[in-house]
């Protein structure tokens, strides 16, 4: 939509369009407020969990090339 726009402003300058057809505020016309909310959602893992995550990523970074470990690591 922002491109859109961009692109109807330019003809606008160029006196091809009167008016733009995408209004400045136009998230706030097209979608309700709701739909910008994600509701954000926590999930704490537990000490096994932790502990399967740690094990399985210990096991690929020891299966893994050094060249692919550093970006692993990270």
């Amino acid at each position: 939509m922002a491109h859109f726009r961009a692109f109807f402003t330019f003809l606008l300058d160029k006196a091809v369009l009167n008016i733009n057809p995408i209004p400045r505020s136009y998230l706030k016309l097209f979608f309700r407020q709701s739909d910008f909310s994600t509701g954000r959602k926590w999930h704490l893992f537990s000490k096994d969990e932790v502990a399967a995550l740690r094990k399985e990523l210990l096991k690929e970074y020891k299966s893994s090339t050094v060249a692919n470990s550093v970006s692993k690591l990270a």
